[in-house]
C-alpha cells in the first residue's frame, strides 16, 4: 500500500502518510467500545471470597480447639499418682461436639447428609464409650444422649443450609452464634425438666441475649463492609 501523493510505503492501518501527511483513502477508525461493568468482568469474585471466609474461619477455629485438647490430655495424664486419664475424656467429647456444631457446617462438605451421619455415628459411639468407662449409664441416658442428639440435629440443619447456600459468606458466623444460643436454651430446658420437673430458664436466657447481640454486631459489620465496597 502506497501514498497517492508522494508514493511512500504505508502501513495497512495508517490513517495518514508519515512522509507528507496526506490522509489515506478508505481508512475507518475502530469503533469505541464501552468498558464492561465490574460485575460482568468478575462475576465469581464475591462467591469465591465468601467460600474463603467460611474455610478460613473453620481452619482457625479447628486450630484453636487442638491446643486445649492436648493440654487437658497431658495434664490429666501427669497429674495423678497412678498414670491414667479420667476427666480429659469428657473435655475431649465436649470439644468434639463443639467442633461439629460450630466448625463442620462452615466447611460446606460436598455430601452434607453423609458427612453428618458419619460424624453423628462417631460422636454417639464416643458417648457410649464415656458411659462405659464411667459406669454411669443412667446419667448417659438422661443427659448425654439427649444433648448429643440436640447438637447433632442442629449441626445437620445448619450444614444443609450452608451447603445449599441458603446461608453463605459472613452470615455463616452469625448462624453459628445463633445455633449456640438455641442450644443453650435446649440444654437448660433438659436440665430443668430432669432436676426440677419444670422449666426455669435463667442462664440460657443470658446466653441467648449475648447470642442475639453478637449476631446484631456481626450483621452490622457485614453491612458496613458492603456499603464501603460500593
Amino acid at each position: 500500500m502506497f501514498c497517492q501523493n508522494c508514493g511512500a510505503a504505508l502501513d495497512p492501518n495508517a490513517a495518514a502518510c508519515p512522509n507528507c501527511g496526506t490522509p489515506v483513502n478508505g481508512y475507518t477508525a475502530p469503533a469505541a467500545t464501552e468498558p464492561e461493568p465490574a460485575s460482568a468482568q468478575q462475576p465469581f469474585l464475591l462467591p469465591k471470597k465468601f467460600d474463603k471466609f467460611g474455610r478460613s474461619y473453620a481452619a482457625i477455629a479447628s486450630a484453636l480447639m487442638v491446643f486445649p485438647t492436648l493440654i487437658c490430655l497431658v495434664f490429666d495424664y501427669i497429674g495423678k499418682v497412678k498414670p491414667g486419664m479420667d476427666w480429659s475424656f469428657y473435655v475431649l467429647g465436649l470439644i468434639m461436639f463443639t467442633w461439629m456444631a460450630c466448625v463442620l457446617p462452615a466447611l460446606r462438605p460436598k455430601r452434607p447428609a453423609l458427612t453428618a451421619c458419619i460424624c453423628a455415628g462417631i460422636l454417639m459411639l464416643y458417648l457410649i464409650f464415656l458411659s462405659y468407662i464411667s459406669g454411669k449409664n443412667e446419667i448417659f441416658m438422661q443427659y448425654f444422649l439427649p444433648i448429643g442428639i440436640m447438637i447433632i440435629v442442629s449441626s445437620v440443619i445448619l450444614m444443609l443450609l450452608i451447603s445449599y447456600k441458603v446461608i453463605k459468606g459472613e452470615h455463616i458466623l452469625s448462624a453459628v452464634v445463633g445455633e449456640v444460643g438455641l442450644l443453650s436454651i435446649g440444654f437448660e430446658i433438659l436440665f430443668d425438666v430432669r432436676k426440677h420437673g419444670a422449666v426455669e430458664l435463667r442462664w440460657s436466657l443470658v446466653m441467648a441475649v449475648l447470642a442475639i447481640s453478637g449476631i446484631a454486631i456481626l450483621e452490622a459489620l457485614s453491612y458496613i463492609r458492603r456499603i464501603n465496597q460500593k
